[in-house]
């Protein structure tokens, strides 16, 4: 193993959490990508800013989907805490943002 490499042991629990998170937050960068006006969002004249890319066309789905998310992985820290490394960071970062 390599100085500085960290040593990677079998965790069920970590890794399930791990891979969940990945697949569930594809459709969650999707359907912000489709929010966007990509084209006047990589050319924007001098008086424009991001703001004005933004559609909202998806909003309600990637809300909603946004939200479930948050729930459904509370809940997993909340029954499986020791699926991640900081569960009551992580808890707490859940509650706050979805106030």
């Amino acid at each position: 193993v390599l100085p500085g490499v960290i040593k990677h042991e079998d965790d069920w629990a970590r890794d399930s959490h791990d891979f969940f998170n990945l697949i569930v937050l594809i459709p969650i960068i999707a359907l912000n990508v489709m929010n966007w006006n990509w084209e006047i969002l990589m050319n924007l004249k001098k008086k424009q800013t991001a703001a004005d890319a933004w559609t909202g066309e998806w909003f309600d789905c990637f809300f909603w989907v946004t939200v479930s998310y948050f729930v459904v992985d509370l809940l997993w820290i909340i029954i499986i805490p020791n699926s991640v490394k900081s569960p009551s960071v992580i808890i707490q970062h859940h509650l706050a943002t979805m106030l």
